[in-house]
């Protein structure tokens, strides 16, 4: 069963497909709600930014690695909701990063929206271009169970 993106879709195809208990999601880039790429904190929506997730301290690509992050988890939350699951059912993240420092801004960034308790299994893969949308740093795919 398909579900749809949580935003305009940044390419043809579902959000998330489920198969049996399994969320498939498609890769996850930093999306504003208006289904563009999240330069800036100005992308993030008022609620967005009032989550209490700490985006100081970071600059130049940093700081837009930190807000694509922030904006990659929160549509990949909505995705997982949209197919009947949260972020508690994650069992595997894959990360793509355009440059290898990515990863370190994205963890600081992942510790304030995921338990480091519960973590799913983890990889990162570098790549040049981590995704469909251009200046993009990141994307997340993702597996979860319901």
């Amino acid at each position: 069963m398909a579900s749809s993106w949580s935003v305009p879709a940044p390419h043809a195809g579902p959000g998330a497909v489920t198969v049996g208990p399994f969320v498939f999601c498609a890769g996850m880039v930093g999306l504003g709600r208006d289904g563009q790429l999240v330069l800036d904190a100005d992308g993030l929506a008022a609620e967005e930014r009032a989550l209490g997730t700490s985006l100081d301290g970071f600059e130049g690509r940093d700081a837009v690695t930190a807000v694509q992050s922030l904006a990659a988890l929160l549509r990949l939350k909505e995705t997982l909701a949209l197919a009947g699951t949260t972020l508690d059912g994650l069992v595997k993240l894959t990360l793509y990063v355009g440059e290898l420092r990515d990863l370190t801004v994205f963890e600081k960034v992942r510790a304030q929206v995921l338990n480091d308790a519960e973590l799913p299994a983890f990889e990162c893969v570098c790549v040049r271009g981590p995704g469909p949308v251009p200046e993009a740093n990141i994307q997340l795919e993702a597996i979860a169970v319901r």
